[in-house]
């Protein structure tokens, strides 16, 4: 019955097989690969932008049609509308990784007003891949096959210099020149000027004469 109402609306419309026919022709054009249920038939009015095809119950699908078809890309065959497993998989699979996105900007403490910033939007997929970026800096030059074993070993060091960076501190003390001075200075002062030269690790102790 589809087929027979198919055949029927293409005798009545253009017959010059463009993939865009004038706006006022009626067309539809079913392509092999449509997917079309038991017992459709299709809508033979003026177009409207609407699928042309006709569910069973006597429901018309509502989805925009394909200019080149007169149906959506469901009912076309095309796309994912045409699998609904796939389409839900697609779903699935954009749910999580705006939950990822979000979660990325979240720890970063980026607002959703300043996500959208060129800089701050980079920080966020930079931080979603962040494993990616692991197994790029670490995993990809250690397991590189093509690599020799000197060239393996400096891609190591310069992850180890990046992931764990030292520190440094520099400190300006102003140093007694004279011995007088010296005996002049006051416990604190004197523990204050030990502490100065000493690394930021140690700890500093004078005992009281």
């Amino acid at each position: 019955m589809a087929d027979e109402q198919a055949q029927e609306a293409e005798r009545e419309t253009t017959q010059t097989g463009d993939l865009e026919p004038p706006d006022d022709a009626l067309v539809l054009r079913i392509p092999d690969g449509a997917k079309l249920p038991d017992g459709a038939t299709f809508y033979q009015g003026e177009d409207d932008t609407r699928c042309r095809l006709i569910k069973p119950d006597g429901q018309r699908c509502r989805s925009t049609r394909m200019r080149a078809t007169g149906l959506c890309g469901g009912h076309s065959g095309l796309g994912l509308a045409s699998s609904p497993d796939a389409a839900r998989a697609a779903s699935r699979l954009a749910a999580t990784e705006r939950a990822n996105r979000a979660s990325a900007r979240i720890s970063l403490g980026i607002s959703a007003r300043r996500a959208a910033q060129p800089l701050q939007a980079s920080r966020v997929r930079a931080q979603a891949r962040a494993e990616d970026y692991a197994a790029a800096i670490v995993d990809g030059p250690l397991d590189d096959g093509e690599l020799g074993t000197v060239q393996r070993q400096q891609a190591a060091i310069r992850a180890l210099e990046l992931l764990y960076p030292q520190a440094s501190i520099s400190a300006t003390v102003d140093l007694p020149t004279e011995a007088d001075e010296v005996g002049a200075m006051g416990w604190q002062e004197m523990q204050a000027l030990a502490q100065a030269l000493v690394t930021s690790g140690d700890q500093a102790t004078l005992d009281p004469a």
